[in-house]
C-alpha cells in the first residue's frame, strides 16, 4: 500500500511539473490582439512574430555526442542541455513509474517464491507444490521483467531523444521554404 502512495504522488509531482513547465512555452510575446483582428479583417497575411530572439545568424549547433553523453550519465540532462525543458518530467514520470510498478512486482513475486518453495518443502500437491502459488509466482516474475524492459526502454530513448535534438536544434522552421537544392532525376534505360 505504502509503494502505491508513493507511486500516485509522483506521478502527480510529474505531472504538475510538466504542466508548469509546458505553460511556460505557451505565451507568445510581441502579439496584439487587436492588429491581428485588423490585419485578418483587411485580408493581411499574418505570421506568428519571432519570440526566440535570435537571428538565424545566431543559432548556434548542440554537439549531439555531448548530448548522448549528458543522458547517459544523467536522463533528462540532454534535453536540458538542448533547452527542451518541457521534456525532463516526461522522462522523469515514466522513470518512476515503471521503477515503482518493477519494485512492486518484484515484492509480491519474492513472496509467491517463498511461499511455493514452502509448499515444495512440505512435500504438498504430491511433492510438486501448489501450482497456484507457482503460476502466481512466475506472473510477478514476468510483469517484474516486463517493467524493467519499459524502464530500459526509457533510458535509451531519453539517449536516442537528446541525439535527434541536438542533431536538428539548428533546424531552419521560417516561412522561407524555397531552399536551394537543385535536384536532377537522371533515367538510364538500356536499349538493345
Amino acid at each position: 500500500m505504502h509503494t502505491l502512495n508513493i507511486a500516485r504522488v509522483s506521478y502527480i509531482g510529474f505531472l504538475v511539473l510538466f504542466l508548469l513547465l509546458s505553460a511556460r512555452g505557451q505565451t507568445v510575446k510581441g502579439l496584439n490582439l487587436s492588429e491581428l483582428r485588423a490585419d485578418l479583417a483587411a485580408g493581411t497575411p499574418w505570421s506568428f512574430p519571432d519570440t526566440t530572439g535570435r537571428e538565424k545568424s545566431e543559432l548556434r549547433e548542440k554537439s549531439p555526442a555531448l548530448a548522448m553523453t549528458l543522458s547517459s550519465l544523467l536522463p533528462g540532462a540532454g534535453q536540458f542541455y538542448n533547452e527542451s525543458y518541457w521534456k525532463i518530467p516526461i522522462i522523469y514520470g515514466f522513470g518512476a513509474w515503471f521503477a515503482v510498478n518493477w519494485k512492486k512486482a518484484d515484492d509480491l513475486y519474492r513472496q509467491y517464491r517463498d511461499e511455493y518453495s514452502a509448499s515444495v518443502g512440505k512435500k504438498e500437491f504430491g511433492g510438486t507444490g501448489d501450482e497456484r502459488l507457482r503460476y502466481i509466482r512466475d506472473f510477478y516474475r514476468n510483469e517484474r521483467d516486463r517493467f524493467s524492459l519499459y524502464l530500459g526502454l526509457t533510458y535509451l530513448l531519453n539517449i536516442v531523444d537528446a541525439y535527434v535534438g541536438a542533431s536538428l536544434y539548428s533546424f531552419d522552421v521560417g516561412e522561407d521554404l524555397t531552399g536551394s537544392a537543385n535536384l536532377r532525376l537522371n533515367v538510364h534505360i538500356p536499349l538493345k
